[in-house]
């Protein structure tokens, strides 16, 4: 066994932590950022989907490969009524699908580029404490077991983090607060090539939805999330069988992934001494869309700053860290709890009433189908989701002009 020392330990090399890593080290922070896998990116659990407008900020200069621009979206009801919504406002978004193995990796090297170390195939599976303070972690590397001690850990490790448990924060979910979902990546499919589809239903994705994404490639991302029948993995992969089965019979399956995703309110405290939790680890995955992409880049971001702003002080202690919330609030804390609270409500709507709504939709023009015109559609079979879904709306609209500008 072996010892090292560094400024800054990131455990997770995903969007989350690769950006935390980056940014600590352009600050001159030593930085080492573990990755589990052999390579960065290798088995995308993801729809892929993002916006421009908020991944501008962070890959300027950098090249992502091959993307799949994305003019607007066909939402499929239970009854099989599709509404398409493709105008002006969804435009705006500049959302495309990703080729997340390339993306990933790109940030993983932009943060090598920074001066971080990135160490692949390497477990952080133990705590090292100082007291009781988190002070780095004990590393499988290969065969070589290394105790890495660090100034500051940032936990970008994922839903349910175990570093966040390490120092004493409640990680754990309940299972009405995840989603277990699976995906597909389909060749041979047949579908609006510029259009994202999700489908909807009680008999579709229980407490959740399907998705079909189209990539660059010609393939495109097929999945389901679901909440209902909890943590039964199994139970998605049936969903998502079935959904294959119904509209894209003749696809083939190029690979296949299981995961989970937080749909939960966020932690009360994403912060401990010495300790900064990112993304999914935080539990900042959008809690409506399952989206967190931009989310862990923002959040990445900020907890690169402050680890080395805190390191540059002298003070790594939980009361100097917590101004890390206050920096999240505006971009992702609150438009997440409002999403959380829109989630909730709009998890009463019956099949019945989604395919009225789908009709009531497909009676205003495209141009009328604005945030407005579909809330007044909306209060057609529940008057109770107006205020919600105009606030849900208003935030949404804010958060993509602004979230990562910064």
């Amino acid at each position: 066994m072996r010892e090292r020392d560094t400024d800054v330990l990131v455990i997770g090399a995903g969007p989350a932590g690769a950006t935390a890593a980056r940014t600590a080290a352009a600050k001159s922070a030593r930085v080492i950022l573990l990755e589990r896998k052999e390579c960065v990116g290798v088995l995308v659990r993801c729809g892929e989907a993002s916006s421009m407008v908020d991944l501008k900020p962070f890959i300027e200069g950098v090249d992502m490969g091959e993307v799949h621009p994305i003019t607007g979206f066909l939402s499929h009801a239970p009854d099989g009524t599709s509404v398409r919504l493709d105008n002006e406002m969804t435009r705006a978004f500049q959302t495309v699908v990703l080729d997340r193995a390339i993306f990933d990796a790109r940030l993983a090297e932009q943060a090598v580029a920074a001066g971080a170390e990135l160490w692949t195939e390497a477990d952080a599976f133990e705590p090292l404490y100082n007291d009781t303070r988190l002070v780095g972690a004990r590393v499988r590397r290969g065969r070589e077991i290394v105790d890495v001690k660090a100034g500051m850990t940032i936990a970008a490790d994922g839903i349910e983090s175990r570093v966040g448990r390490w120092a004493g924060l409640k990680t754990l979910l309940h299972p009405r607060d995840f989603s277990s979902c699976y995906t597909m990546v389909l060749d041979n499919i047949e579908s609006d090539d510029n259009l994202l589809h999700f489908y909807w239903g009680r008999d579709v994705a229980p407490g959740g939805y399907g998705w079909m994404f189209p990539r660059s490639d010609g393939g495109g991302n097929l999945g389901v999330g679901i909440t209902e029948t909890g943590s039964d993995r199994g139970q998605a992969r049936k969903y998502l069988l079935d959904l294959k089965a119904r509209w894209f019979p003749d696809a083939k399956t190029r690979r296949e992934a299981a995961g989970a995703l937080p749909l939960a309110y966020p932690l009360k405290r994403i912060w401990a001494d010495n300790l900064l939790l990112t993304g999914d680890a935080a539990r900042l995955c959008d809690p409506l869309t399952g989206g967190g992409i931009p989310q862990a880049l923002v959040s990445g971001r900020e907890a690169g700053r402050l680890a080395a702003e805190a390191l540059h002080a002298e003070n790594t202690g939980e009361t100097y860290l917590s101004r890390y919330a206050g920096r999240l609030e505006k971009e992702i804390l609150k438009p997440h709890r409002t999403h959380y609270r829109f989630r909730n409500a709009i998890g009463a709507v019956s099949d019945k009433m989604l395919n009225g709504a789908a009709r009531r939709i497909n009676g205003i023009s495209m141009e009328e189908r604005t945030i407005p015109g579909i809330a007044k559609a909306m209060f057609y079979f529940d008057p109770r989701l107006i205020p919600e879904f105009i606030k849900m709306g208003r935030d949404l609209l804010i958060s993509s002009g602004s979230i990562g500008r910064s």
